[in-house]
């Protein structure tokens, strides 16, 4: 059966730990999730909360002599200040850039949830909350039977959704919503990164742009948590996160809406 069509399937394994936390999927690949998960585990260690990061399954790592290290794995340690080792931030690491089940089916290894499972029953047993950066986009397939939306089940975080500020991003944001409706998964809203809010006004593609957070929340039912500016001092490779991403991730009260999410689970 194709991946996704029967979001009932699996649900999570016996033994599964529930834990406060947020999972940052995104609307396509390339939205910048890294940047904005970097972000909201930093923001949250500054109120004072025990968070770590966990990235499940990192495709594009690089050779490094102790293995395959993930970049992405590499900015979330620092900017959360986590105690694990990259190797348990990112128990799953690939060498090729492209899906996982794509990786897998052109030669690489094939990606075994239960290691996943596993490294997530060790961190929910260290941490108050945790962020985890979804691998792809929300309905990416990790493996043939299984993919970011049957993550999310298991893991029973509420979504935040990354969408990039871009010509075609609300039918993007539009058709990952419905997805993730339908998997029964909460959706807490979304942050729009690369935003530029000095667009001139006579442009009507800027004007568009500049309406995105209204017709996101009107068509899509997202609220948008914040506007992430378009700035290239955010770099995943050098794991350099911008002011300005700082300045508009700490505006949101991230705790408060991962209790909303465990409120919406009845727990």
């Amino acid at each position: 059966m194709p991946v996704g069509t029967d979001n009932r399937k699996p649900g999570p394994p016996d033994g599964l730990p529930r834990i406060a936390g947020l999972l940052v999927a995104s609307a396509a690949a390339g939205e910048g999730k890294t940047v904005v998960a970097s972000a909201i585990a930093r923001s949250l260690r500054l109120d004072g909360r025990n968070v770590e990061v966990f990235l499940p399954v990192a495709t594009g790592c690089r050779p490094d002599r102790d293995g395959l290290v993930s970049d992405s794995a590499d900015m979330l340690a620092a900017w959360s200040e986590s105690r694990q080792t990259l190797a348990e931030i990112s128990p799953v690491r690939l060498a090729s850039p492209v899906v996982p089940a794509i990786a897998s089916a052109i030669g690489g290894p094939a990606v075994d949830i239960g290691v996943v499972f596993d490294a997530w029953r060790r961190l929910a047993a260290r941490a108050e909350c945790v962020i985890v950066e979804a691998p792809g986009s929300i309905i990416c397939p990790i493996t043939e039977d299984f993919s970011t939306l049957n993550l999310a089940e298991c893991l029973g975080l509420p979504v935040v959704l990354v969408v990039r500020a871009e010509v075609g991003s609300l039918e993007r944001a539009l058709l990952a919503a419905q997805a993730a409706r339908s998997a029964g998964l909460v959706l807490a809203g979304c942050v729009l990164n690369r935003y530029r809010a000095d667009s001139v006004s006579d442009e009507p593609v800027e004007d568009t742009l500049r309406g995105l957070p209204g017709l996101l929340e009107r068509l899509a039912g997202l609220k948008t948590l914040a506007l992430v500016p378009d700035d290239p001092a955010n770099d995943v490779r050098a794991a350099r996160l911008a002011k300005s991403a700082r300045f508009a991730i700490d505006q949101v009260p991230w705790g408060d809406i991962m209790g909303q999410g465990r409120a919406a689970r009845g727990e």
